[in-house]
């Protein structure tokens, strides 16, 4: 797993919570962090504005992307722990940063 591919997926995740949609968003997740993503999303704005990847960081054989969101005049860090699954990077773990 390379930090260009990973920054790519986050980039691509983040894009999909701007647009607002969620079902896209989920597809970056694994089951695992599906579970992650209640106690994260009631912290997001409810209507996103813009969302940057600010830090992507490769640890062994997993990533941690922090992506900002921003909206409704609040930002919310988030950082997703990545790993590759099936072949691609998928979101393992989410928690506020």
């Amino acid at each position: 797993m390379d930090e260009a591919t990973v920054r790519e997926q986050a980039e691509g995740h983040a894009a999909a919570m701007v647009d607002g949609d969620l079902r896209r968003a989920a597809q970056s997740l694994t089951d695992e962090g599906k579970a992650d993503a209640p106690t994260v999303m009631e912290k997001m704005p409810r209507k996103i504005d813009s969302a940057e990847v600010t830090r992507v960081t490769i640890e062994g054989d997993q990533a941690t992307a922090t992506i900002v969101y921003r909206g409704e005049g609040n930002q919310v860090s988030v950082e997703s722990r990545w790993a590759e699954q099936e072949g691609a990077p998928m979101i393992v773990s989410l928690k506020l940063a």
